[in-house]
């Protein structure tokens, strides 16, 4: 009998280490299962079902975002971008004559240089006999290049 009630104890303690129930009846001890079914039941809570697959969601509580932009900004290219520009040509002005002496103005405030025109190209370049500064030959000017050209007497 002592031995008995020693078991007895025993289980029960095994029983509430487990958070399970001891039930005593004309059958014997039983722990777990059947203890737990002669328990008062309590009503099952809804649990969450995961399906696979895609699933819509609905975000009701969106933040307001302020932003601010901090510090320089960088834009940089991986590459170059390739650029292609047709070739532009200036006609040379109607006034402009073979045998003709012109004074021709290169920048602001410059003394102006005086050539005699040999050749003129539909273009804006005219071919000019000698040089102001001294030089001998002939050359090419590009006519779209000057700010003044006049015709001297």
């Amino acid at each position: 009998m002592k031995a008995m009630k020693a078991s007895l104890l025993v289980a029960a303690g095994v029983a509430g280490a487990l958070g399970l129930q001891l039930a005593i009846g004309s059958a014997g001890v039983s722990i777990g299962a059947k203890a737990a079914a002669q328990a008062p039941q309590t009503a099952p809570t809804a649990a969450p079902t995961f399906m696979p697959g895609p699933a819509s969601v609905s975000v009701v509580n969106e933040p307001a975002v302020h932003a601010k932009q901090q510090g320089a900004w960088t834009v940089s290219l991986d590459r170059a971008p390739v650029l292609e520009v047709a070739p532009v040509q200036m006609a040379a002005p109607s006034f402009l004559h073979p045998g003709v002496e012109y004074a021709f103005t290169w920048a602001p405030g410059a003394k102006p240089e005086h050539y005699t025109v040999l050749s003129v190209r539909p273009d804006g370049w005219v071919l000019v006999e000698g040089a102001t500064t001294g030089g001998a030959g002939s050359r090419w000017l590009n006519t779209a290049r000057a700010i003044a050209i006049e015709q001297v007497d």
